[in-house]
């Protein structure tokens, strides 16, 4: 199972499941947005994701890595930073008998970010498989 962690600036931590394994609604998080610094994914066999809300980085198991050229896109010049974060279910139907084509779905995590640069909107987020692979995605 994935799990999320949200930071805030005030050093405060919000965990989807507390102690007693209750589960926290992301909409605990998105009340305190223009607080959040980062947030981070888990999966199960230790693989980490996460996306800072500072600077627009990624750290993925532990490596710092920016998917937006910093000097194109200055951390400081990025503007109204927002998260993104869903998960995504999808599977190939055959349109002429409506029936599934595999016995599989494909399900990721995107864990990522939009923000303002010079009048545009950019979307950039991590697709995380349930196998621990990523891809890199952009959304225009």
């Amino acid at each position: 199972m994935i799990t999320w962690k949200a930071y805030f600036n005030d050093h405060t931590l919000l965990r989807q499941f507390d102690a007693d394994g209750n589960e926290t609604p992301f909409s605990k998080v998105m009340e305190k947005v223009d607080d959040l610094k980062a947030l981070s994914i888990s999966l199960p066999g230790g693989y980490s994701y996460e996306v800072s809300l500072v600077d627009c980085s990624f750290t993925i198991n532990g490596v710092q890595v920016y998917i937006l050229d910093p000097t194109i896109y200055p951390p400081n010049k990025l503007t109204n930073i927002r998260p993104i974060y869903f998960r995504r279910c999808s599977a190939n139907i055959n349109i002429a008998t409506n029936k599934s084509t595999s016995d599989t779905s494909v399900t990721f995590t995107a864990i990522g970010f939009q923000a303002i640069f010079e009048g545009c909107n950019i979307k950039r987020f991590l697709a995380v498989f349930d196998d621990g692979h990523i891809e890199v995605r952009e959304v225009k």
